[in-house]
């Protein structure tokens, strides 16, 4: 994956409710996904909703804004900068990309860790290549067969257990 050259931003929160972030034209790359409920953000005049597992990828020069948020939230956001010329293979939506682990990895650091004293932003750094890695994988492997999805979902979900053929065939039903 590209070099990520500073991550700007980093917060794992979770909010009841949250002002209008109003429309700006952003500098950077922004990289949130929900982990519980939905919000709206409004991309180049666009609505998106992101609900649970879902992300949104914006490159630099995205007009971006956000929905006030009036329910229970909880999400992830990374803003950075990569390398010159680097551009990221990502749709700006992407639905029910994230997995339990990459959710897993962004727990392991505090709503905001950019502490200089600590490397945190180089840890920020190699988590988000990791994760922007498992997404080029994920996207790679997507299809539009519903039932290879969720036969995907429920082997990741029990990959501490034996599956078999006949369980996730039950599963699907």
């Amino acid at each position: 994956m590209e070099s990520i050259k500073r991550v700007l931003h980093y917060c794992n929160v979770s909010l009841c409710s949250s002002g209008k972030i109003a429309a700006t034209e952003i500098a950077y790359f922004d990289f949130t996904f929900v982990t519980k409920g939905s919000m709206v953000y409004i991309i180049n005049g666009e609505p998106h909703v992101l609900e649970e597992n879902d992300a949104i990828f914006l490159p630099p020069g995205t007009l971006r804004e956000r929905n006030p948020i009036e329910a229970p939230v909880s999400f992830v956001s990374f803003n950075f900068l990569a390398g010159e010329g680097v551009d990221y293979p990502f749709p700006i939506l992407m639905k029910n990309i994230i997995s339990r682990d990459m959710i897993k990895l962004a727990s392991v650091f505090p709503k905001t860790h950019m502490n200089p004293r600590d490397n945190s932003g180089e840890k920020l750094s190699y988590l988000l290549g990791y994760m922007l890695c498992e997404l080029k994988d994920r996207l790679s492997l997507e299809t539009n067969n519903v039932h290879i999805e969720k036969s995907l979902q429920y082997i990741e979900d029990n990959i501490s257990k034996a599956v078999s053929l006949s369980s996730v065939s039950k599963h699907l039903n």
